[in-house]
């Protein structure tokens, strides 16, 4: 289309918001548009970047799936408790020292984690404040930097609505005074028309007084 960069519409300026016939007619010139453009709706927005970037879990198949189970609704397996148990061997094979020596094994195993956890807290007690208090430094660092941003595009925004406003009025401005003297040229076609009649007519009366007698 030669004049798909056209821009016919001044919303700032334009009347008739409240017309239902106008409103009409402004639909079905959308509808006219979008069934004559070549772009999809889905297409739009393609020669613009996405503002956010699509977040995908190529590398994370536990995440996927998780997800995936979301979105079927289905249950969550109940957590498996049984590594954490010492049970002593069944009553059927309290006489087999190898079973005695598996529990033991897992007995063993359970205090060594007990023993890890309680590292664990001890660690996170001596140093888990600080580090908690780095990493919130870190969030209000990015909260600030992200405040600045949205502050600075909010302000590009107005700047640009201001623009495109001031534009449109100008554009209104002149189109008003085009038309106003548009209708000035036509009344006075009209009244130069509406000479030229009575002219006509009295030069024909003219003429029809001076014609000889027969």
């Amino acid at each position: 289309m030669a004049d798909q960069g056209l821009i016919d519409a001044l919303p700032y300026t334009d009347a008739g918001d409240d017309d239902l016939a106008a409103r009409t007619a402004a639909l079905a010139l959308i509808e006219e548009e979008k069934v004559c453009s070549l772009k999809r709706p889905v297409d739009y927005l393609e020669p613009y970047p996405a503002l956010n970037p699509p977040v995908t879990f190529e590398n994370s198949a536990f995440t996927k799936n998780e997800l995936e189970r979301i979105a079927a609704q289905k249950q969550l397996k109940d957590m498996d408790t049984s590594r954490y148990e010492a049970p002593a061997p069944s009553a059927s094979a309290t006489g087999k020292p190898e079973a005695w020596e598996q529990s033991l094994s897992n007995a063993q195993a359970q205090l060594l984690h007990l023993q890890n956890r309680g590292d664990n807290l001890e660690l996170l007690q001596q140093y888990g404040p600080q580090v908690w208090r780095t990493h919130t430094a870190q969030l209000e660092q990015m909260e600030q930097a992200l405040d600045l941003q949205l502050k600075q595009l909010s302000e590009q925004e107005q700047a640009l609505n201001w623009q495109r406003k001031q534009e449109q009025v100008e554009a209104g401005q002149e189109l008003l005074q085009l038309e106003t003297k548009w209708g000035s040229l036509i009344s006075k076609n009209f009244e130069v028309e509406m000479a030229c009649m009575a002219l006509q007519a009295e030069i024909g009366a003219l003429e029809g007084a001076s014609a000889p007698a027969s």
